[in-house]
């Protein structure tokens, strides 16, 4: 094989490995999702740290790009503005317009903890004292508690408010500075166990916990809220804590996207999330954060996503469905590009071998017509015909760069000494057909 023609092959076979190389990249690669959360070191930052780590070891389609942020209304903005792709939100975040959610990761139940010597029973008994309201690790609380002021018909100078870190609020509720505090927490979180537990460890006070009624008319009007229910005894303690059943108001943590998130992609991210609970849970045994599908049958704060309601309802879209006017152009497309390959293989000489001029066909007829010749008019005509048929040999060989006359066919060989015995023979014969000596010179 000439070296040309041997190097136009092998460029074609490494061109096709490098597209195929080139293609698989770029369907198995992970999608990298940027995620807006913070501050550094809260809960939900090693929550989504923990997920990253997750989704990467257990090879999951997705990879997750922390982007560090100060609070819920930072990692808001930077939802709206497309500087990433998902985010954490506070669901009394009224800063986001277009966030929608993929997963729950938090729930934090609001309780009022009060005296029992301040004969506080329920929201109405507030008026004309002091309360506290707990500061969180990273948040302020104050605007939740004014709307529940506000619901109950309280005047802002009826009570008097005070923020106060966790670790104050029971030398506060002890030292009789104030008669009550909110405390905003989960259940089970470390801090909500810590101020309880500080509590149960002074003598001198005896509370209560008082969920926030009407819950249920709470989160009908105010979208940020959630209705939960307590059990008896969640907080331990002889008697329980609560001595029964109570109904509060929550807020959730949520990780949301914008509808820049196709449909699809947010479906298999719900599905990876979820399908991730049980190792979270086992690498952090003390979270109190989780991933859980948002509720798709209720007004809330933030609608879920198209993907993950489809991905809840059981009715994802297939690929072919979801891109099916895609696919159909695609398929148009790979069929100009299938005629262009043609040409490349045909180009580098992986097509079907051409068959030389002169094959069987041509072979054959250059026979019939020998036969057939009864004049030197049309020896001369098969002669010229068997030329041109020579010359385009020669002049396919300079350029293809191939020696082709060492493969020319034997039969253009052949005819030569036919056609000169041809000539030979109609030279002794006349016109009619009759044969006559050809005269001779006498010796």
């Amino acid at each position: 094989m000439h070296t040309r023609l041997a190097f136009r092959r092998i460029a074609t076979i490494f061109g096709a490995v490098c597209m195929l190389l080139i293609v698989w990249h770029l369907y198995w690669r992970p999608v990298i999702l940027r995620v807006a959360v913070g501050p550094v070191d809260s809960g939900q930052w090693r929550f989504v740290q923990a997920t990253a780590k997750a989704l990467k070891d257990t090879g999951q389609p997705f990879r997750l790009r922390l982007v560090p942020v100060e609070q819920s209304t930072s990692a808001s903005a930077a939802l709206e503005k497309g500087v990433v792709d998902l985010a954490v939100l506070r669901s009394d975040d009224p800063t986001s317009t277009e966030a929608r959610s993929i997963a729950v990761l938090h729930k934090r139940s609001i309780m009022l903890v009060v005296s029992q010597s301040s004969e506080i029973n329920s929201i109405d008994d507030l008026r004309g004292k002091h309360i506290g309201i707990m500061i969180g690790e990273t948040d302020s609380y104050r605007s939740l508690v004014d709307r529940i002021i506000e619901h109950h018909e309280i005047a802002p100078e009826d009570v008097v408010l005070d923020e106060m870190r966790s670790t104050d609020l029971a030398i506060a509720l002890e030292q009789g500075r104030i008669s009550g505090f909110f405390l905003v927490g989960h259940p089970s979180g470390g801090i909500t166990r810590a101020v309880l537990n500080a509590l149960a460890h002074r003598r001198n006070v005896q509370y209560s916990v008082i969920g926030i009624e009407p819950a249920e008319a709470l989160a009908f009007r105010y979208r940020e809220f959630e209705q939960i229910d307590l059990p008896k005894g969640i907080f331990g303690g002889r008697p329980p804590r609560p001595a029964e059943d109570i109904s509060t108001v929550a807020i959730t943590y949520e990780l949301t996207a914008s509808d820049r998130l196709p449909e699809q992609r947010a479906s298999i991210l719900t599905k990876s999330l979820l399908e991730l609970r049980t190792r979270l849970r086992r690498d952090q045994p003390e979270s109190t954060f989780d991933f859980e599908a948002p509720p798709v049958d209720k007004p809330r704060r933030f609608l879920p996503h198209a993907g993950t309601a489809a991905y809840v309802n059981d009715d994802a879209k297939s690929l072919l469905e979801t891109y099916s006017d895609q696919i159909w152009l695609g398929l148009f497309g790979l069929s100009l590009l299938g005629s262009s390959i043609a040409g490349l293989l045909g180009w580098a000489g992986f097509g079907p071998e051409r068959k030389a001029p002169g094959g069987g066909e041509m072979a054959r007829e250059m026979a019939r017509r020998l036969s057939a010749a009864t004049t030197m008019a049309d020896l001369d005509t098969l002669q010229a015909d068997i030329d041109d048929v020579v010359l385009g040999l020669l002049t396919d060989s300079a350029n293809e760069g191939d020696d082709r006359t060492a493969r020319m066919p034997e039969w253009i060989a052949m005819l030569g000494p036919l056609i000169e015995r041809r000539r030979a023979l109609l030279s002794g014969l006349d016109v009619g057909g009759v044969t006559r000596a050809r005269e001779r010179p006498a010796a």
